[in-house]
């Protein structure tokens, strides 16, 4: 199971949005509305990497600094269609950003 990180708590937070790790276990995250209570989707495949693991590797020492910054480019450009609107805006902002 998916271990939330604190980092992404306080983005959810800031955005009036609950996280919890999913119960599906093809994805990372189940967010929901704050306000609302309100299913909003499943969020961060299972089988990769998010910007907050890449940066607890990088103060482990595990991967080179500036890893995190790499990898979230290229998941910018291989989402750039997704990142603005739905789960894609989720994803982003509650992994990538």
């Amino acid at each position: 199971m998916y271990k939330i990180l604190d980092r992404t708590k306080r983005i959810a937070e800031k955005n009036n949005l609950l996280v919890y790790p999913s119960e599906n276990l093809n994805y990372k995250l189940e967010v929901h509305s704050s306000n609302t209570g309100k299913f909003l989707g499943y969020v961060g495949a299972n089988n990769y990497m998010d910007y907050p693991q890449y940066l607890l590797l990088e103060d482990k020492k595990l991967v080179p600094q500036g890893t995190a910054n790499k990898r979230r480019e290229l998941y910018i450009k291989r989402h750039s269609n997704d990142i603005h609107t739905g789960k894609g805006k989720l994803a982003y902002l509650l992994l990538w950003s």
